[in-house]
């Protein structure tokens, strides 16, 4: 068995003229739902022993909160490039086939709309946008990375910080 959770970045100031949209950093919301869908995660014990992350500030801001509260690395979070820009379905397939073999679960931290299109993908009957710090835990019958394919998977948890108010 292996589980992706596809996390969108958490609420992020508005567009500044002053700094880049790359350069983006969370509001106060944003850093205080990504605490609270994480530990639920935590609690929950859905806990990614691979943490990617795309490389726009507020992603891996997103993804370093993630990581503290579930007792990952902060250093260990894989960048990816790639993962702020515009990116095929191949593309992502691809990252999530690369996987560390003896790893069962990953966590990738995303912009929308390209992280809710990966979710619907690869989900079967998941065909939802996720909001600012939304999570779909997804569950494959693959002994292998590689044998993760569109539609296979199961989700099993979808969280957000609002529905756990």
């Amino acid at each position: 068995m292996k589980s992706i959770l596809l996390v969108r970045h958490a609420k992020a100031i508005e567009h500044d003229p002053e700094i880049t949209d790359y350069e983006r950093s969370l509001r106060i919301r944003g850093i205080k739902d990504a605490h609270k869908v994480s530990k639920h995660l935590k609690k929950s014990k859905i806990i990614p022993q691979l943490i990617i992350s795309s490389s726009a500030f507020r992603a891996f801001e997103t993804a370093s909160i993630f990581a503290s509260e579930l007792d990952y690395s902060v250093k260990n979070i894989q960048i990816e490039e790639f993962l702020y820009e515009d990116y095929s379905p191949l593309d992502f397939l691809n990252l999530i086939h690369q996987c560390e073999p003896a790893f069962s679960s990953l966590m990738i931290v995303a912009h929308d709309p390209h992280i809710s299109r990966m979710a619907a993908m690869l989900a079967k009957n998941f065909n939802v946008f996720l909001p600012t710090t939304g999570t779909a835990v997804l569950e494959f019958e693959a002994k292998s990375w590689s044998d993760v394919k569109e539609g296979e998977g199961k989700l099993l948890k979808y969280l957000f910080a609002e529905k756990l108010d």
